[in-house]
Formats: structure tokens, sequence, C-alpha cells
């Protein structure tokens, strides 16, 4: 990984959308995603362990990351959100 992205221990929780990346299947997998604190969108309500999850945004919708989600253990690296092309500020 390049110096822009930070550990994830670093990352902001209050709901931002940043860019995560974790090391999955032999390959980085890096989306856009957010910290829900003690929320479990699957479970739609608030999780029980109440510990909080990242959630990427996809082309097909939200899911956790997590171990049983193929991330060994979870995110490991974070950057802020990269500017759209000034044509769609």
């Amino acid at each position: 990984m390049d110096n822009n992205w930070q550990p994830i221990e670093t990352a902001p929780k209050d709901g931002t959308d940043i860019l995560v990346a974790w090391w999955s299947a032999g390959v980085w997998i890096v989306r856009n995603a957010w910290w829900e604190d003690g929320f479990d969108i699957e479970l739609g309500a608030i999780d029980p362990a109440g510990e909080g999850w990242w959630y990427p945004n996809t082309s097909v919708g939200t899911y956790k990351v997590c171990p049983e989600n193929n991330a060994v253990n979870g995110p490991q690296y974070w950057m802020p959100m990269p500017k759209p092309p000034a044509e769609y500020e």
C-alpha cells in the first residue's frame, strides 16, 4: 500500500464516507464505506455485541465487512474520499 493509506485504527467512526482496503483471496479490495457504531444493517437492529461494523457500498447493495464476509480482519487501511471531477462538484 502506498503512503496515502492510513491504518484503519485512525479512521473516523462518525459516519463519514471513506475509502477502505482489505486483503482477500490474494487481492486488495477497495470500497467506499462508513462505520456504523453498534447497529447491524443485516440484522436491521442494534448489534447485541455492540461492536459496530464497516459498511462498504457496492453496485448490488450494502454489506458489513467482517470475517464471515471474506475480510480476514475487516478493513486494514483507509483514506479520505477523493474530490469528484470538477464538472460533478
